[in-house]
Order: structure tokens, then C-alpha cells, then sequence
């Protein structure tokens, strides 16, 4: 996409996607020390979600709109247990698998 020098999709593929995690995550994270969606971690963790949904799907409107919904699936609590979440690659990683089982896309 980028290659084609689609920079408006590329903004509205990244808007939507970061207005449901915002919507959905976020900004119910009372505590942002204690919940690893809202580190620097769980923020590369959120772009290879984003890039695994887009390689696995049609990129159109539709999929744009389900962002909302499947982000409203999100457990995000469960994003606490830093043990379970460490900021590191076994973490990210363990993220990445948990997050996508969450939205099923």
C-alpha cells in the first residue's frame, strides 16, 4: 500500500484501528503503570496485531468498521499480570498470540 503511495488509506487504516484500541482499551486503563497494552511494549505488540489482521484479510471499508467491534472483545485486565507480560520479546510475543485469540480475526 505504501508502495503505491496510498497515504489515505494508510491513515484511515491506522486511525480506526487506534480509535477502537483507544475506545476499547485505553482509555479504561485507569492505572497506566499497571497494565502492559500502554507500554512501549504493548504498543509494538498492537502494530504486529495490526499487520498480522491486514496480511489474513480483504483490506477494505468493512474491515475498517469491525475494528470497533472486535476491540470491544478486548479483556484488557487481563493485561496486568506482568509475569505472564513481560516487557520483552517473550512477552510481546505472548501478547501478540493473546490478543489475537481476544479480537478472532
Amino acid at each position: 500500500m505504501y508502495q503505491e503511495e496510498n497515504d489515505l488509506a494508510i491513515e484511515q487504516i491506522l486511525t480506526a484501528y487506534f480509535e477502537a484500541v483507544n475506545k476499547h482499551i485505553w482509555s479504561k486503563v485507569k492505572d497506566k503503570s499497571d497494565n502492559v497494552l500502554v507500554s512501549n511494549i504493548g504498543l509494538l505488540s498492537l502494530f504486529e496485531v495490526l499487520g498480522k489482521v491486514l496480511l489474513s484479510n480483504e483490506i477494505n471499508r468493512d474491515l475498517l468498521e469491525r475494528f470497533d467491534t472486535v476491540f470491544s472483545n478486548v479483556d484488557y485486565e487481563e493485561f496486568k499480570n506482568k509475569e505472564l507480560y513481560p516487557a520483552s520479546t517473550k512477552g510481546k510475543t505472548a501478547m501478540v498470540a493473546e490478543l489475537l485469540k481476544q479480537i478472532d480475526m
